[in-house]
């Protein structure tokens, strides 16, 4: 019995059920985060609608998680060259972090120190970079191989 349950955990069809679940999960945490910010737009109703207009394209489209679920964060961070940037907020976030602790949390403290200092080298930038850059090989080269493949077909 549990080999049948082991299989059918690791079948394509529970692989790609998996998957639609957790876009749809993404999709739902996005629009969660855009609806906990409608109180930010009470005085500019132009913001406030297009707001609105955000949470009504994620929440009201069927195939939003389907679309979603193609949106390549690390290409795109790469490709625009925002790693350093991107390290530079999560090292700012840390900061304030630190800044909120309670002086009594000293453990808290020292791992927000320690974590600034590791954000702040430039080999942490780095290593982020090398991962996106092997990353965007390997999606242009799947790209290219689906094209290969497309091709073969006609």
């Amino acid at each position: 019995a549990s080999a049948i349950i082991s299989a059918l955990e690791h079948s394509e069809q529970n692989k790609e059920l998996t998957s639609e679940q957790g876009n749809k999960r993404d999709v739902g945490i996005i629009t969660g985060f855009l609806k906990e910010k409608k109180d930010s737009f009470q005085d500019d109703t132009k913001l406030a609608k297009q707001l609105e207009r955000m949470i009504k394209l994620m929440d009201e489209s069927p195939n939003m998680p389907r679309l979603w679920a193609k949106v390549d964060l690390e290409l795109v961070v790469v490709k625009h060259q925002m790693i350093k940037t991107i390290v530079e907020v999560v090292k700012d976030e840390f900061l304030r972090v630190k800044k909120d602790l309670d002086k009594e949390d000293i453990s808290g403290r020292k791992l927000a120190d320690t974590t600034i200092k590791l954000l702040a080298e430039d080999d942490t930038a780095s290593v982020f970079r090398k991962s996106g850059e092997a990353h965007m090989k390997k999606v242009v080269e799947n790209r290219k191989e689906r094209e290969k493949k497309c091709l073969e077909k006609r």
